[in-house]
């Protein structure tokens, strides 16, 4: 079996002590290594493995949460026909483990993400590694100037001016997109910024020119620990980017290693900002200023 082939699980000291392994695997990557044997076996019509591990339950509180997610996207989508909910995602651990619970109940849902031109070379190796081992129905939204294009015109926006920068190369794109559908999902968390205190689960977003779209992040209330170990209890593959210490991960020129530990964004735009602006309202229904934000 290609090593390239096989889930990565994140490093251990972000699993938490009570991430338990299943009887008779020495360790998780044994374990992930055997669900994916089992896998591929299934796909070209074998019996599944004997040997294949048993997943340990989750702890009580977790397993709440999971399925209160579970229940919130079956609610949800009930409401929306097919192709009018998307998701969007950086391929940071909560779009994908949001992305994972969201193919069970619509394994077509479309799938945008915000190709800059900036990201780093292991986020676009990683996008084009899950887009064809899950089969995604991804869309790369561009911005309207190439990266060349808008350097000759601007020279380098993500230094002199990173809200131009972030404006032309995520906001119009995403907002654009984003129009054409009643629903759209995240991975925000309140946890992960100061910023994102006032998040809700669900909420009326309005985009510019007026359209209302159903936002959810049912994980709004979720830790970090919370998604690793889901991320862990489901085998699923994370952006290696993890390994390397980055703890939030967007363009590559605005990224680096966090500067506070105790803050997982302190490593973005290098202090002259905190959010990109994607996920700050034109201008709610009820009125006044309105702003929770996402990678």
């Amino acid at each position: 079996m290609s090593e390239s082939l096989l889930p990565t699980l994140p490093p251990s000291g972000l699993l938490g002590a009570d991430v338990q392994l299943a009887s008779g695997v020495s360790n998780l990557g044994d374990e992930a290594t055997l669900l994916f044997a089992e896998r591929e076996t299934e796909k070209v019509g074998g019996a599944p493995l004997p040997d294949a591990p048993v997943q340990e339950p989750l702890r009580p509180e977790l397993e709440a949460q999971l399925a209160h997610v579970r229940g919130l996207l079956r609610d949800e989508f009930a409401t929306v026909g097919e192709g009018e909910a998307c998701l969007t995602c950086s391929f940071q651990a909560e779009d994908v483990l949001l992305l994972h619970l969201a193919m069970e109940l619509r394994p077509g849902i479309p799938v945008l993400f915000l190709d800059t031109g900036y990201h780093f070379r292991e986020t676009y190796d990683y996008r084009d590694r899950l887009t064809a081992e899950w089969h995604l129905h991804l869309t790369n939204l561009l911005p309207r100037l190439t990266v060349q294009e808008q350097e000759s015109a601007f020279g380098l926006l993500y230094q002199t001016d990173p809200n131009k920068c972030c404006g032309l190369r995520k906001v119009e794109p995403l907002f654009e997109a984003v129009s054409k559908y009643r629903m759209w999902l995240t991975g925000l968390r309140r946890e992960q910024a100061r910023s994102r205190t006032a998040l809700k689960e669900i909420d009326d977003f309005l985009l510019p020119g007026g359209v209302v779209v159903r936002k959810l992040s049912p994980f709004a209330d979720w830790s970090t620990r919370d998604v690793w170990q889901l991320c862990a209890y489901f085998g699923i593959p994370l952006l290696p980017l993890y390994d390397a210490g980055y703890t939030s991960i967007g363009c590559e020129p605005c990224t680096t290693l966090p500067t506070d530990p105790n803050d997982p964004r302190s490593g973005r735009w290098a202090g002259k900002k905190v959010e990109c602006g994607i996920h700050i309202q034109a201008g709610p229904a009820g009125g006044g200023d309105h702003a929770t934000e996402s990678t």
